[in-house]
């Protein structure tokens, strides 16, 4: 009788707790001489050793004083892009030369990557397509986790939940005593 209420204390709170997704992650850059910025929430896969496959998009918005602000729709592999994020950042970028690439409602496509110019020092960059000259633009990045708002129940569902509880346990109760 006790494994089962506990079972049951278990389950309801297994099922009240929000999880993150580790795999999904807000990418944030700013910057460039065509002053565009943007802000997404990518999906990826893991691949390993914190290297993750940016598979897709759940939200995301640039804007440009060219065209305005458009939303980011899809993954692409605009300028040889393999999508590959590294995370956390172990100081060699968290994207490597062929960098991450995604497309614009408008059509425009931007590819964020990391590079190493002559004296070694690790440059953060972008090319935007459609607009731009092609030529990488030095953008400040920045890579986190995404986490989700943490759902609040309504009154009225721990209500029903509260004098579902109760009653089941008095349930359990007459039928101990009986």
């Amino acid at each position: 009788m006790k494994r089962v209420l506990l079972l049951c204390a278990l389950a309801t709170v297994a099922l009240a707790v929000p999880s993150a997704k580790a795999d999904d992650f807000t990418i944030s850059f700013s910057g460039g001489s065509l002053g565009f910025s943007g802000t997404g929430i990518f999906t990826g896969t893991a691949l390993g050793g914190g290297v993750f496959d940016i598979t897709g998009v759940l939200s995301g918005t640039v804007t440009d004083p060219g065209f305005g602000s458009s939303s980011i729709i899809s993954t692409s592999g605009f300028a040889s892009s393999d999508n590959l994020l590294s995370y956390p950042d172990t100081g060699s970028g968290f994207f490597d030369d062929n960098g991450l690439s995604f497309a614009l409602a408008n059509g425009t496509d931007i590819n964020l990557f990391d590079y190493y110019d002559a004296s070694d020092t690790l440059n953060l960059g972008a090319i935007e397509g459609s607009g731009d000259s092609g030529t990488p633009e030095t953008v400040t990045e920045t890579v986190t986790p995404y986490t989700p708002a943490a759902v609040t129940p309504e009154p009225s569902s721990l209500t029903l939940l509260g004098s579902s509880a109760i009653l089941g346990l008095g349930f359990l109760r007459r039928r101990f005593l009986a």
